[in-house]
């Protein structure tokens, strides 16, 4: 999300709202917005709580995810967890 523009929130939501149409819970950490004096770590710890404390199977990746430290971070939890993780393609052919 960091450098792109609009933080990338329309590719987030546009997804969510994709994964939803078709059955799936969706925890989308688009939804913590812009937060006044919050910086990465801030908003990487609030996302891995996301990941951590909620009900979640899996991550779902967007293109160009490997470019991301924060999407790297989160791919590299969920591995370590055992958790699926599933581009939106992949996932959305399934």
């Amino acid at each position: 999300m960091t450098g792109l523009p609009d933080y990338n929130y329309q590719e987030f939501f546009r997804v969510e709202k994709l994964l939803r149409d078709v059955g799936y819970s969706v925890v989308n950490p688009a939804s913590i917005g812009v937060r006044d004096g919050w910086e990465w770590r801030d908003y990487m710890t609030q996302s891995l709580m996301m990941l951590l404390t909620r009900d979640v199977d899996a991550v779902v990746t967007l293109d160009g995810w490997e470019r991301s430290k924060g999407a790297s971070l989160e791919v590299y939890v969920a591995r370590a967890l055992g958790m699926d993780v599933v581009s939106t393609h992949e996932l959305l052919r399934r």
